[in-house]
């Protein structure tokens, strides 16, 4: 008589100790992520572009919303200088993507160096392009639930692959500055460059009987997100918006984390082997 078995709750595989490296030669492993629509947060409806002389145009609520671009982008002169707040004008911020791919052949800690005269550091295929970053796949490792943190050693028969991966965001926009001079109103073009927003994200898989890399979906299990972009309260400048950056932490292996930021990386990975 044959018996079902039943899958149920998380989809981690079962824990097994670390894994010999594969004999023979010619063995391959992938790992590609490709991204799109990663946007930036602002900490409320205030204005974003310089307080210098935007500081009566006072914003909304104070909150984590999408970060919108703001500058005086009407072009008629009579709003300079008595209507400045009503030429103040939102538009959505620009969305960043990129992709990275790493291929390699051996059973060591990977990083996106690309070294082929180095036998310590051998070669792999790195296409890194945007705004995606694989900073390293490091095989014979555990995580430690309680810190949040990944360690060496293997974890004695709960061995993991630990993948870095890093998402960024950051936008350049220009926009009308008008001045107000005492013999006529004029607009120059002013340039802001917002600062980078960054994810850096823990993706783990525990090993299976014969694998050396964990193989399959990965799972989010640390998230550092970033501070959103401060904006001047409903108040006035003294009391600006603030949304602090923070950590977000799995609890277990199969389920993923999820940060409170607008954009969210991807809850899974995989790394996949070729041959």
């Amino acid at each position: 008589m044959s018996r079902k078995r039943c899958c149920c709750g998380g989809s981690a595989p079962p824990a097994y100790p670390c894994q010999d490296c594969p004999s023979g030669e010619g063995h391959e492993w992938i790992v590609q992520i490709s991204v799109g629509g990663i946007i930036g947060d602002s900490a409320g409806a205030g204005v974003v572009t310089p307080i210098d002389y935007y500081q009566s145009c006072l914003g909304g609520e104070c909150g984590r919303k999408v970060f919108t671009r703001r500058g005086a982008s009407n072009t008629d002169f009579s709003y300079c200088p008595n209507e400045l707040c009503d030429s103040i004008v939102d538009s959505a911020g620009a969305f960043d993507a990129g992709d990275h791919t790493l291929r390699w052949s051996f059973c060591a800690n990977v990083f996106p160096t690309e070294q082929p005269n180095n036998p310590y550091l051998p070669d792999i295929l790195n296409d890194q392009e945007g705004s995606v970053t694989i900073e390293a796949v490091l095989p014979n490792r555990a995580w430690d639930f309680t810190l949040c943190v990944p360690f060496g050693g293997g974890g004695g028969d709960d061995c993991a692959t630990i993948i870095k991966v890093v998402f960024t965001y950051s936008d350049t926009f220009t926009f009308p500055q008008w001045n107000d001079l005492g013999d006529g109103c004029f607009s120059t073009t002013r340039t802001i460059t917002m600062p980078t927003q960054v994810w850096t994200c823990y993706y783990a898989r525990r090993v299976a009987a014969g694998e050396f890399f964990a193989e399959g979906a990965y799972y989010l299990l640390r998230c550092e997100y970033p501070q959103a972009y401060n904006t001047i309260g409903p108040t006035d400048s003294s009391s600006p918006c603030i949304v602090a950056s923070g950590t977000v932490c799995s609890t277990q292996h199969g389920v993923s984390t999820s940060p409170p930021t607008t954009w969210k990386p991807p809850a899974n990975i995989t790394l996949a082997r070729l041959s």
